[in-house]
C-alpha cells in the first residue's frame, strides 16, 4: 500500500491548499519567497498497492532536504536558487523554510540515513525509502510531489515452525550477519523479520538446542554458515527450517514471488550435529 505524506505549507497556518505544478495566476502571492507544499508517497509493502494518506503525526518521522540545482523542466532551464542546502530535517518543519526562486533538488527519505533504519525495532531494522525530484520553485506556494517507490534495502523473514515436529530440538533461532549493515541484527526467532543492505552478502546460521536420545541435557548446536549472495533491493528472502522424525533439518531460502522471481534452494542438516548432511 502506498503511503502519502502530505505536508502543507502556506503563508498562514496549517490549512490545506490545492496541489498543482503550475502557478495559479488568479491566486494572490503574499510572499516574496518560495514555499513548498510537499507530497510524499512510498510503497510500504515492497509491491505496488492502492494508496492512502497517513496521519500528520507521522510527518516528523520523515526527512527532507532542499539543495540548489540548475534544473531543466520541459524547455525551460532554471538556475539554482539559494546557495546552501537545508540538510536533512524533519518533514514536519518544512514550513519554517523559505527559498529564493530558482532550481532545486528536493530529496525525501523516511530515515535521515540508511544506518538509522537498521537501528529501528531493536536493531532488527526497517525498510528504507528514498526519493527525489528536480523542481523550479517560483515565488509563493509550490506543490512538490516525491514518489519514493519501493524500499532501497531488502529483508529476511524466518519461519522455524517446521522444527516442532522433532521434540529433541528446542529454542531455534537464526543469526544473520552483514558487516555493511553497521549494527548487528539480533537472532531472529520464528515469525520475525530483519532488514539488510542490498547488494552485500548476508550470512546466516541456524541455532538450536538438541537433546540426544536417552539424555536429559539439551546441548547447543549451530549449523554451518550459509550465504545470501548479492541480495536485491525491495526483495524479501524467506528462510524456512523444517525437520522430520529421522532428525534431519531442511533449510530453504527463497525470494518472495510478489517482489522478484528467484531460485529456491534447500540445505539438509543433521540435527544431532548441525553439520550439512551428505545424503
Amino acid at each position: 500500500m502506498k503511503k502519502y505524506l502530505m505536508t502543507v505549507i502556506a503563508v498562514l497556518a496549517a490549512s490545506f491548499t490545492s496541489c498543482t505544478n503550475e502557478v495559479d495566476m488568479f491566486e494572490p502571492i503574499n510572499s516574496d519567497k518560495a514555499t513548498i507544499n510537499l507530497n510524499v508517497s512510498n510503497d510500504v509493502l515492497m509491491v505496488t498497492r492502492a494508496s492512502s494518506a497517513i496521519s500528520s503525526n507521522d510527518y516528523e518521522n520523515w526527512f527532507f532536504q532542499v539543495s540548489p540545482k540548475t534544473v531543466t523542466i520541459g524547455e525551460t532551464t532554471t538556475n539554482a536558487g539559494s546557495t546552501t542546502a537545508t540538510g536533512f530535517k524533519a518533514a514536519s518543519t518544512i514550513g519554517n523554510y523559505k527559498f529564493e526562486a530558482g532550481g532545486y533538488l528536493v530529496e525525501v527519505r523516511n530515515y535521515a540515513t540508511e544506518a538509522d533504519a537498521y537501528k529501528a525495532n531493536d536493531n532488527k531494522g526497517a525498510a528504507f525509502y528514498v526519493g527525489s525530484v528536480d523542481k523550479a520553485l517560483v515565488k509563493g506556494n509550490n506543490a512538490v510531489e516525491v514518489d519514493c517507490g519501493q524500499a532501497q534495502n531488502c529483508r529476511v523473514s524466518v519461519n522455524l515452525s517446521g522444527l516442532s515436529d522433532l521434540s529433541a530440538i528446542s529454542n531455534p533461532s537464526i543469526t544473520l550477519t552483514q558487516s555493511a549493515r553497521g549494527v548487528a541484527c539480533p537472532a531472529l526467532t520464528n515469525g520475525q523479520t530483519g532488514y539488510f543492505k542490498a547488494g552485500e552478502t548476508i550470512s546466516y546460521v541456524l541455532n538450536y538446542k538438541y537433546t540426544a536420545p536417552g539424555s536429559t541435557t539439551a546441548e547447543e548446536r549451530s549449523t554451518t554458515s550459509v550465504n545470501i549472495t548479492a541480495p536485491s533491493a525491495h526483495t524479501e528472502y524467506s528462510i524456512v527450517a523444517a525437520t522430520n522424525s529421522n532428525g534431519t533439518i531442511t533449510l530453504t531460502i527463497k525470494r518472495d514471488e510478489a517482489f522478484d522471481d528467484g531460485t529456491d534452494y534447500t540445505i539438509t542438516i543433521d540435527a544431532a550435529t548441525g553439520d550439512q548432511a551428505t545424503n
